[in-house]
């Protein structure tokens, strides 16, 4: 099953100045792409139409560690609930400017199913997400290289709804 770990500020380092200072030292002498979590902690996010809101949070996949989620706060912008955004969708990130910018407008945003950390996620959910925002789930590609002599084949898209056999 899809596990999952929400990363929260203090989960990183309890003195935020030590993370500043690490991501100095990774763009004086490493990656300058390479960032902490608590760097972009309530960094802004903007999507193709305007601001949505903040980063709240990340969502990790428990067997691979991948980002699968930015959790992002709405409140500012809308009612306050929280989305989740797939790092898929980041088309930039301008870290002079701490903002990332998502291919997604705030319609889609609006619209979104609304995130609760109350909740574990579970694939139907995932699924639900993708087609919202009208992706293709990052599942897709893991199953193919999975099982690499199987076709991959896309998801027809159907606007009636399914009919019980019999």
């Amino acid at each position: 099953s899809f596990e999952n770990y929400v990363l929260h500020h203090q989960f990183f380092a309890a003195d935020p100045r030590a993370d500043a200072e690490a991501d100095s030292e990774h763009r004086k002498h490493g990656d300058h792409h390479l960032r902490s979590c608590n760097t972009v902690m309530a960094y802004r996010i903007h999507a193709s139409d305007g601001d949505i809101g903040h980063v709240k949070g990340f969502l990790l996949d428990e067997k691979t560690w991948a980002i699968r989620y930015m959790i992002v706060n709405t409140s500012d912008w809308w009612r306050g609930h929280d989305v989740l955004i797939s790092p898929q969708w980041i088309e930039d990130v301008r870290w002079d400017d701490n903002k990332v910018l998502v291919s997604l407008t705030r319609d889609q945003v609006k619209n979104a199913p609304p995130y609760s950390a109350d909740l574990p996620i579970h694939r139907g959910q995932e699924m639900g997400l993708y087609e919202h925002y009208g992706r293709a789930g990052y599942w897709a590609s893991e199953v193919e290289l999975q099982n690499p002599e199987m076709e991959f084949i896309p998801p027809v898209e159907s606007t009636t709804p399914p009919t019980e056999p019999g």
